[in-house]
């Protein structure tokens, strides 16, 4: 029997191997049954036997194709995801440079901003302005009290302003505003210039 070329693909490999199998099953069977030194017992067991490993044979090709399709799927499943992924990528990468370039456009606009601000503040006094306000922000601040060291001092009375003159009479010293802290001062004050010789 002439060996037959099977076809390029993989369901027609599967199909024509399953064909050559076949033909070979029948050839050796017909040649087993030929044979006339053998018993029909053992020709039957062979030939069942040649049948069995023709269907393994089958089966293991079918899982081969299958095998080989579910491959090129996933081949073609991650060549798809890949190129996905290299788009995603061109993408950021592109608005990456985008802004790169826009926040280098800003840069130069504000270092361009900034290098004529320093021209007129040194063109303004600024530089010993500053100075002067660094020296009074060094300075320390002064101390400034709770309200329990507040509380703890005792209160400074200002001092009333004295009569302007001790020969002024009753009359005149009744309409004259004193400008004491307390009504008692005022009193205290009052006594003394009564008890004062005229």
């Amino acid at each position: 029997m002439a060996a037959r070329r099977c076809p390029e693909g993989d369901r027609g490999r599967v199909t024509c191997r399953g064909e050559l199998r076949g033909n070979l099953a029948v050839g050796a069977k017909s040649e087993l049954e030929s044979l006339k030194n053998i018993s029909r017992e053992v020709k039957e067991s062979v030939i069942l036997k040649l049948q069995d490993i023709s269907e393994l044979a089958l089966r293991l090709d079918e899982s081969r194709s299958r095998y080989v399709v579910e491959l090129e799927r996933e081949k073609a499943r991650r060549a798809a995801e890949l190129e996905a992924a290299e788009k995603r990528f061109n993408k950021i990468n592109q608005e990456n440079l985008d802004r790169y370039s826009k926040m280098e456009n800003k840069m130069e606009k504000l270092l361009a901003e900034v290098a004529s601000t320093k021209e007129m503040l040194g063109q303004m006094r600024v530089p010993e302005a500053l100075a002067e306000i660094r020296k009074v922000v060094a300075r320390p601040a002064p101390r400034i009290m709770n309200y329990a060291e507040a509380a703890a001092k005792p209160r400074q009375r200002p001092p009333c302003r004295p009569w302007p003159s001790t020969r002024l009479d009753e009359e005149a010293r009744g309409q004259m505003v004193l400008s004491c802290s307390s009504v008692e001062d005022a009193k205290d004050r009052g006594a003394a210039q009564d008890a004062a010789p005229t």
